[in-house]
């Protein structure tokens, strides 16, 4: 995610880049969207063991990308909680006002994870 073409080592364009290619992805992909996010919770113990080890995986490597002494306590659990972040901003899209900018969503989570990953 993070190691997007053209960003190079710089690792505010890496996460610009790599998050705005998960945005853009998830939300061409509707259907597939709401899947994920809506209709697979809850319909067995495999789905959901698979959902938590893809998020887990996700807060790995953004704990992976975040620079050592960023002041956060715990920088695992400031991954998780930007995991649940995006998550958060994907369902709020899905269920609620497409006409507000995608863009808006990448925004929100530049200034979130900005702090975090650098």
């Amino acid at each position: 995610l993070f190691r997007s073409a053209g960003a190079g080592d710089d690792r505010g364009r890496r996460l610009a880049s790599g998050l705005r290619a998960f945005v853009e992805a998830t939300l061409d992909d509707e259907l597939g969207a709401r899947v994920n996010y809506f209709e697979m919770v809850g319909v067995s113990r495999e789905l959901d063991a698979l959902r938590r080890r893809v998020l887990g995986d996700y807060a790995e490597l953004i704990a992976a990308e975040a620079p050592d002494g960023i002041g956060v306590v715990d920088t695992r659990m400031a991954s998780v909680a930007l995991v649940g972040a995006t998550d958060g901003l994907i369902i709020d899209w899905l269920s609620g006002d497409r006409s507000r900018p995608r863009e808006e969503i990448l925004d929100a989570l530049l200034a979130i994870f900005g702090p975090v990953v650098g």
